[in-house]
């Protein structure tokens, strides 16, 4: 009976800490679906595009209220680039294959950007970019 008891304890103990041991990273994620990308999109069809763009706004909602490393982020931008990079090709993909409601679709995407992103945000983003920029060449020479 005794035994049973500490058996019970034991398992009361050890089940929530392996409960909370989770695998599951958004940026794990990311990463397959960057491979995922990287070695099959150029087979995708425009259906696959579709929902690979769908996969692709999961994914990055999955990175709302988590905070990463330094590290983290600057593999975020990495597998973010990856990801952006091949998406654009479908992108367009996709707005070829819609013909002339594809057309429409970049029209709306250039309305869209420009309506979100001011001249002033490009500049101070530039900016920032090019000091980085000259940190990093700084810390190599």
């Amino acid at each position: 009976m005794k035994t049973r008891f500490y058996i019970i304890v034991l398992l009361s103990a050890l089940i929530p800490m392996l409960w909370g041991c989770s695998t599951y990273s958004p940026l794990a994620q990311l990463e397959d679906f960057s491979n995922e990308l990287e070695y099959n999109s150029s087979t995708y069809s425009i259906e696959d595009w579709k929902n690979a763009l769908q996969t692709y706004e999961s994914i990055l909602e999955s990175f709302e209220g988590i905070d990463l490393t330094e590290e983290e982020i600057r593999e975020f931008g990495r597998l973010n680039g990856i990801c952006t990079g091949h998406l654009a090709k479908g992108a367009l993909l996709v707005a070829k294959d819609a013909s002339s409601s594809g057309l429409t679709f970049l029209e709306g995407l250039v309305d869209g950007l420009q309506s979100t992103v001011s001249e002033e945000d490009i500049t101070n983003t530039i900016s920032s970019f090019e000091d980085r920029i000259e940190a990093i060449i700084e810390k190599f020479e």
